[in-house]
């Protein structure tokens, strides 16, 4: 059960306005999410929100948590470490190569989010357990953490309502400090992803175990095709890379989605080793091929 917190929650009625004053691209979130509650909206990443349009989604979404979307004129870095000690030293590699920035976001401490400015040199990735997003994504910037129950905090005396997203105090970041980050930051990742062992029976996963965990996600547990999709790749990260991708591909034409749709959402959650094997003769677009336009799995309701 969620804790109860006390503590005021800005939500995306006090914070939308004046987050988009500031520069930034605000954005409805689902209640008890981090997902999107618009259509449509990873338009955002490349326009803010027309004058005559975003009074409407801050009324209609007013007491929703508020996320903001990443432009390419900003770089979002996730550290999605629960280990403190880890968590604690990529921060500090952070601080060192890419520089002090004002923004950091807390929702489950260690793990954190930074935000700088970008040169215009960098393209999201996936190093799983970081992210780095810049030019497409999104993330939470006011709301309560579903699982923690308390406000998403920042901890540096400083929020996107008191800093332009093109505030000087942000730190300017390239590909090359991205590069160097990673690079320093690979033996703590490499010894995170070898501790912690697939998903089903410390095996790498078979193609039903793919197929059950998407039916488990999708079906029991109702969770968004986007977050089963997420879940189901970073634990197919160390073994069964290709059953992974089979299992998204076909859930994603059983619950109704467009070929364009499921690749989108696959390509974008995909870890590098599993966007190797995607890569590998095509192996992605054939499946998709092979399964337009109807792809049914038994069982599925």
């Amino acid at each position: 059960m969620n804790k109860v917190t006390n503590i005021p929650v800005t939500m995306m009625g006090e914070a939308g306005f004046q987050l988009h004053q500031m520069g930034w691209n605000p954005l409805p979130l689902s209640k008890g999410t981090k997902s999107p509650c618009e259509a449509g909206w990873t338009l955002r990443n490349k326009s803010p929100w027309p004058e005559d349009e975003l009074p409407h989604v801050i009324s209609r979404y007013f007491e929703n948590p508020c996320g903001i979307v990443v432009t390419a004129k900003i770089v979002a870095l996730d550290i999605d470490v629960g280990e403190p000690d880890v968590a604690e030293h990529l921060e500090a590699l952070a601080n060192d190569i890419l520089g002090l920035s004002p923004l950091k976001r807390v929702g489950s401490a260690p793990k954190a989010l930074f935000v700088y400015r970008s040169d215009g040199s960098i393209a999201s990735q996936k190093p799983h357990p970081v992210e780095i997003f810049c030019g497409s994504g999104q993330f939470v910037a006011f709301g309560q953490h579903s699982k923690t129950g308390k406000p998403y905090e920042w901890t540096r005396e400083a929020t996107p309502l008191s800093v332009r997203s093109d505030d000087s105090s942000l730190p300017m970041v390239g590909r090359r400090d991205i590069q160097a980050f990673l690079k320093a930051s690979e033996p703590l990742l490499k010894s995170l992803r070898h501790d912690r062992r697939p998903a089903v029976g410390g095996q790498p996963f078979r193609q039903k175990d793919a197929l059950e965990l998407m039916r488990q996600l999708l079906i029991l547990k109702g969770v968004s095709y986007q977050s089963a999709v997420e879940m189901v790749l970073r634990q197919a990260a160390d073994g069964g890379r290709r059953p992974a991708v089979l299992a998204c591909v076909s859930y994603g034409f059983t619950i109704g989605l467009s070929p364009d749709r499921i690749e989108r959402v696959i390509r974008y959650f995909a870890t590098p080793n599993v966007a190797q094997v995607m890569d590998e003769g095509d192996f992605l677009m054939r499946l998709i091929q092979n399964m337009t336009p109807n792809q049914k799995i038994s069982g599925a309701s």
